[in-house]
């Protein structure tokens, strides 16, 4: 029994002294944590957004324009707002030179006007009816 305690006082000397040295760490340093850094986010423009926007909105009627169709309607709607007009004969125009009777037609109008304007001129905003 003497010689089994005096192997294991030995064994528990060694590892005291392997384990530890003299700068105080432990005998089992954790890896530093890892940093997460998130992917950057894509940052849109107003124009962007609104062309987005109508896309998902009307898959449909916007997948009949192409983005700058669509940036048309938005900045000549500005243009019409900054010029004193209103929103009621705007889409009445628009719809009408479109030739279209088609009722989810005038709400992709109204939608594409309104999202224009709340992109490229929020200043007329309030010019938009509900």
């Amino acid at each position: 029994m003497k010689k089994l305690f005096a192997v294991a006082s030995a064994v528990l000397l060694l590892v005291t002294l392997t384990g530890c040295s003299s700068s105080g760490t432990h005998a089992i340093d954790p890896s530093p944590m890892p940093t997460y850094t998130p992917d950057p986010q894509p940052t849109y423009t107003n124009e962007e957004i609104f062309v987005k926007l109508v896309r998902a909105q009307y898959p449909y009627y916007a997948g009949l324009y192409s983005d700058s169709e669509l940036l048309n309607i938005a900045q000549s709607s500005c243009t019409y707002f900054r010029d004193g007009g209103d929103f009621e004969t705007l889409a009445y125009s628009l719809v009408t030179s479109f030739d279209n009777t088609d009722p989810d037609f005038f709400g992709f109008v109204g939608f594409t006007i309104g999202s224009g304007v709340e992109a490229l001129c929020p200043q007329y905003s309030y010019l938009i009816t509900n």
